[in-house]
Formats: structure tokens, sequence, C-alpha cells
């Protein structure tokens, strides 16, 4: 927006996912052990390389998604677009923030997945680089986009 301002929907994706710095310090944690998997991924059964990254990418976008798609209220927890009535918020503009965190996070992931497989290059084996992108990757992305969609077409239903 003008002059370093940000639009209501920015503003409000940005205080729950950065509130207390949960979505942070799981990203942080969780590519720290996720590194350990990838300098040693052409030494592991690709089983194991697939899950390893299913679950990295399942927990850093679940993370994601639940401090910015959910939130907790007097011993229950709302979807947000449940609470968007309250707030001078456009949904779809709102919707559209989250996919730009969504893909952000993801980004984010791509960097931290292909350097150590690059660092160790002297072992380079593409088959094994596409299947662990393609593992923590697009389980980020249909995970977040269920996350999405998911609350949006609950906001719509109560």
């Amino acid at each position: 927006m003008e002059n370093g301002m940000m639009s209501a929907e920015k503003n409000l994706v940005h205080s729950c996912l950065y509130g207390n710095m949960t979505c942070i310090i799981t990203t942080i944690i969780t590519n720290i052990f996720y590194w350990i998997v990838l300098f040693l991924a052409w030494y592991i059964p690709v089983a194991g390389l697939v899950g390893l990254s299913i679950a990295a990418g399942l927990l850093i976008m679940g993370t994601v998604m639940i401090k910015a798609c959910v939130v907790a209220r007097d011993e229950e927890g709302s979807f947000i677009p449940q609470l968007l009535v309250y707030f001078p918020v456009n949904k779809k503009r709102y919707k559209k923030e989250l996919y730009c965190q969504m893909f952000k996070y993801i980004g984010i992931e791509a960097i931290v997945a292909c350097i150590p497989m690059l660092i160790m290059f002297m072992d380079f084996n593409l088959e094994r680089f596409l299947i662990t992108l393609a593992s923590v990757l697009g389980t980020m992305f249909i995970l977040g986009l269920m996350m999405i969609e998911g609350s949006m077409e609950w906001g719509k239903a109560q």
C-alpha cells in the first residue's frame, strides 16, 4: 500500500502468523533437523527420504496454516473467516494474502531443501533430488490449499 501502510488483510495475517513467533521457530527447528537428513539424502533409502520430506512439509505448513486460519477463543477453535464479519476485511483479499504467505513458505522451503543437496554435489542424484523436492513442496502445497479453501468454506457454512 501507499506510504508503507499494510492493508487490513495483510495486517491480520501478519499478526496471526508472527504474533508469538511460533511459525518462525517451528520452521527453523524443523529445517535444522531436515538439513541433517538432506546431507544424508544420497545414502538413506528413497522411502525414508520421502517420508521425512513429507513429515517436514506437514509440520511446517501445518503450523503456518493453523496459525493463519484458526484462532482459539473461549476454549474452542474458530476459523478466522467466521470472525471476519466483525472486522473491516475483504475475504477475497484475505484469501489472496493467505496464498501469498503459503507460497512464501514454499519458496523458503525450496531454497532450504536445495542447498544441502547441492552442497553434496559429489554424489548428486537427479532422481533423488527431484523426489525430495516433489515430496516436501507437494505436501506443503496440498496441505496449504486444503487448509485455506477448507477454512473459507467453513466460514461460508456457518
